[in-house]
């Protein structure tokens, strides 16, 4: 089994929290109690035509109970004691995207490390279709590995938090190589297209001035077409008649 963070399968969770609930401070339970229903009403028009799309309460509350998920839940959110008249004091919790940030950044310093990227051939490529792998690119190539690592860790997030993720990194000089490069290539388009027709035309010149080369004189060429059934051959004036 691939091992997965509870924070990627926690997100969707907390953020199905209506918003004028997320602002408070509430226990994790009655967290958790709130987002799956949400969820679970959520799911019936999606289960409708596809029965695997189904949530159930139960299978969120289980989650909840996780030991993992109580420790994930203190990374994704504002945390603090709150006095109780039971117990002396319970633990309550807060949505923070501004933690979420914090966490996913962690994720992208490890991603973006050359010994990640190095594993993977299509990262490489991709890292080298921009220039960025030249050595006068060293700073550019760490901007790069930056960028694709929040790329990768996007397949997992909602496209909103992706978009957050990348504008709390400083990708301008990455954003105008990458613009400068693709015009200058936009600039070449034209030419390498008149180099390849040339190309593709030249072997076709050649053989028409080769034909026409190898053409021989009028009398010749009348000479090709004669009609010589019943003809001779020149050889037979040359070989000795018979007695």
């Amino acid at each position: 089994m691939t091992p997965v963070d509870p924070l990627f399968i926690l997100i969707p969770i907390l953020r199905a929290i209506k918003r004028s609930d997320a602002t408070n401070f509430r226990p994790a339970e009655d967290i958790f109690e709130d987002a799956a229903r949400h969820i679970a009403e959520a799911s019936m028009t999606d289960a409708a035509q596809d029965t695997s799309m189904s949530v159930c309460v139960e299978d969120i509350m289980k989650f909840a109970a996780l030991e993992c998920t109580k420790k994930a839940m203190k990374r994704l959110c504002d945390v603090k004691g709150k006095p109780n008249e039971i117990t002396a004091e319970i633990t309550v919790f807060r949505y923070s995207s501004q933690k979420l940030i914090q966490e996913l950044r962690k994720k992208v310093a490890t991603l973006s490390t050359p010994r990640i990227t190095n594993m993977s051939r299509c990262l490489v490529r991709s890292l080298a279709k921009d220039g960025l792998m030249e050595d006068k690119n060293e700073d550019l190539l760490e901007l790069g590995r930056t960028k694709l690592a929040c790329e990768l860790l996007g397949q997992y997030l909602p496209h909103d938090i992706q978009g957050q993720l990348i504008a709390s990194y400083d990708l301008t000089k990455l954003d105008a190589h990458v613009k400068a490069l693709a015009k200058e290539q936009s600039l070449l388009a034209p030419e390498n297209n008149a180099v390849t027709k040339k190309s593709k035309a030249g072997p076709a010149t050649v053989s028409e001035g080769t034909k026409k080369r190898k053409k021989g004189s009028q009398g010749v060429e009348k000479l090709k077409k004669a009609n010589v059934n019943g003809m001779s051959k020149l050889s037979t004036f040359f070989t000795k008649k018979a007695e």
